[in-house]
């Protein structure tokens, strides 16, 4: 079965990978190398093929985790708080253009 997934180019995204990551991923390639003698493996095909092989859909405890570890409340806010400023002085440039008429 060879299921190689093509990538283009212009669709590439560059990720950097802790250590621990990184020690897994040699830790995999070491386990096919033992399992068939010349299996070489690059990180990108490894990682694309996990991806690939993965359900569309997180799970319920997935979300919850990825939630818990990796939102930041007052950063979510604070970029909100950005938003409705733009948004005010866009309508108060509006309303001064529409009285000047």
């Amino acid at each position: 079965m060879n299921d190689k997934v093509e990538v283009k180019k212009s669709n590439l995204t560059h990720v950097a990978l802790t250590l621990e990551s990184l020690s897994k991923i040699k830790g995999w390639q070491e386990q096919l190398r033992i399992k068939k003698e010349g299996m070489q493996l690059t990180y990108k095909d490894l990682i694309n093929w996990l991806i690939a092989s993965s359900p569309d859909n997180l799970t319920a405890s997935e979300t919850k985790a990825l939630i818990e570890n990796f939102y930041d409340e007052e950063s979510y806010y604070r970029k909100k708080l950005r938003e409705l400023k733009k948004e005010k002085l866009i309508l108060k440039q509006s309303a001064q253009e529409l009285s000047q008429e």
